[in-house]
């Protein structure tokens, strides 16, 4: 996969723990095996809180998993969640809530 990002707008600010993102974000995902691509807006606002160990993102947000990740979560490797996801870490990665729709780029992409 290739991903590239044709409008960036993001402004952060920085906490002692807390990394807030806010800003328009764009990308456009290209399998390079096939040349398929697709655009997706990825603006959210997100919120990491590095004491916590949790992601709360609103709007629309791009993520990619391990299969391992996918497996867990009962999610694609590679899609975007529209609506709230609230990640949190432990030692098996990411366990993800999304309240929302969830779009399989993997299999657009295929």
């Amino acid at each position: 996969m290739h991903f590239e990002f044709p409008v960036v707008r993001v402004y952060s600010r920085d906490g002692e723990s807390v990394f807030v993102e806010n800003g328009s974000l764009v990308d456009t995902i290209t399998d390079l095996d096939n040349g398929r691509s697709v655009t997706v807006n990825n603006s959210g606002p997100v919120t990491l809180d590095i004491t916590t160990q949790t992601l709360d993102a609103h709007g629309g947000v791009v993520d990619m998993l391990t299969p391992q990740g996918a497996e867990r979560n009962y999610l694609p490797e590679l899609f975007v969640a529209r609506g709230t996801l609230r990640a949190t870490f432990d030692g098996d990665g990411p366990l993800l809530t999304i309240h929302g729709r969830v779009r399989d780029l993997c299999a657009e992409l295929a």
